[in-house]
C-alpha cells in the first residue's frame, strides 16, 4: 500500500477519525475514496490508527464522498443516512457493513 501526502484539513479529519474509532472493532475493511485527497484503508480490525492514506488490497465496502461531505458528517452536521440518501456519498459492497460506520461518522 502505497502512502501519500495528504491536505492538513484531510489529515485532522484522519486524525479526529481514528479517535472516534477506538474501541470499535470488528472484521471488515472499508475504503475510503475522498475527492482531491485519493485513497484511503479503514482496516476495523487494526490495532493502532484504523484510518490510513492508501488504497486497500482488497475491500469488502468502498465510499466515496467528498472532503466536505466527509467534514460535515464528522461534524454532526449531515447524517450518513442523509448523505446517503441525498447521494452526497457513494456505497459499494456490503451494506450492512457500512451501516455500522453511519453511528461514529455522525458527529
Amino acid at each position: 500500500m502505497e502512502k501519500k501526502q495528504v491536505s492538513p484539513e484531510m489529515a485532522e479529519l484522519i486524525s479526529e477519525l481514528n479517535a472516534k474509532l477506538k474501541g470499535f472493532d470488528d472484521e471488515f475493511v472499508c475504503m475510503f475514496s475522498v475527492e482531491g485527497e485519493g485513497a484511503f484503508t479503514l482496516d476495523m480490525s487494526a490495532a493502532g490508527d484504523k484510518l490510513t492514506p492508501g488504497a486497500p488490497e482488497k475491500h469488502d465496502v468502498r465510499i466515496d464522498m467528498s472532503l466536505k461531505t466527509l467534514n460535515s458528517m464528522l461534524s454532526g452536521k449531515l447524517h450518513p443516512m442523509i448523505a446517503y440518501s441525498t447521494r452526497k456519498i457513494k456505497l459499494t459492497g456490503d451494506m450492512q457493513k457500512a451501516l455500522k460506520l453511519a453511528g461514529v461518522l455522525n458527529g
